[in-house]
């Protein structure tokens, strides 16, 4: 061993004793023989045992840390499931009830914090909050759609009553204008339901009276197309017919002139 090697004979790294010099790995230093306590010996780089990037023969490797009963987030560890290349997986508890899988390195960085349920909350606040500014924007600007009122014609309906809540799935949720719901009659004496923006926007003018007679309209044109083609191959047939006769009296009178 040359004498500019530091001695690290009898010290331990991590399951790793320094047993005996080994040589010399040119520039990457020495190389010392070590037993693990299972029993293997192992030799490694000086410099990887200084650095704690070799503390075992290899019995540790892929074997997870204890995290049991440990919270992350909302989640808690409850036991150790397996191991893939991308880490240790573990079986959580959310504070919800529900239970997921986490991986170790997920929970850890803290981007596995629950089991979803903060992040649908999350979600409906914010779509709540964005409803709420459009609401008082609304009211602030005094839109067209918060001017929709009972009583007023569109087209062919005309408003009864808001009937937004009886649609509402949850009744705290904060409903825009354009969204409300409104109880309208037609022209044609049906009833029928329009949102609000529909109304305004002129996306919606009748209870569908104008669109089925559209319909029954663009049926009789169809139906007197087809009783004209009918028709038509009729009177085809019978001009083929007799287009035929006449030619066969002709060819007939040509033959007989011809052959005198």
């Amino acid at each position: 061993m040359h004498k500019l090697v530091k001695d690290l004979k009898g010290q331990r790294f991590g399951k790793l004793v320094v047993q005996e010099y080994s040589g010399s790995a040119g520039k990457k230093g020495a190389i010392w023989r070590c037993l693990c306590d299972c029993g293997t010996h192992k030799d490694v780089l000086a410099s990887r045992l200084k650095s704690g990037n070799t503390g075992s023969c290899g019995c540790m490797r892929g074997a997870p840390d204890d995290i049991t009963g440990q919270r992350f987030g909302r989640l808690v560890a409850l036991n150790y499931v397996s191991t893939t290349k991308k880490g240790a997986t573990w079986r959580c508890k959310c504070d919800c009830g529900k239970e997921r899988l986490a991986q170790a390195r997920k929970l850890r960085n803290g981007k596995a914090q629950s089991c979803g349920c903060s992040k649908a909350k999350w979600s409906q606040e914010r779509k709540n909050n964005f409803k709420m500014a459009h609401l008082n924007r609304s009211l602030a600007q005094g839109t067209k759609t918060s001017q929709v009122d009972s009583l007023q014609k569109y087209g062919n309906l005309t408003t009864w009553y808001n009937v937004t809540a009886d649609y509402a799935k949850d009744p705290n949720e904060v409903v825009t204008f354009g969204k409300q719901r409104w109880f309208c009659k037609c022209k044609c004496g049906q009833f029928c339901i329009a949102r609000t923006e529909q109304l305004v926007h002129k996306q919606k003018k009748s209870c569908g009276c104008g669109f089925r007679k559209h319909i029954a309209h663009q049926m009789r044109i169809l139906e007197a197309q087809l009783v004209k083609a009918e028709a038509n191959e009729k009177l085809a047939a019978e001009m083929s017919a007799w287009i035929e006769s006449e030619a066969e009296k002709k060819g007939m009178r040509w033959m007989t002139s011809y052959d005198k």
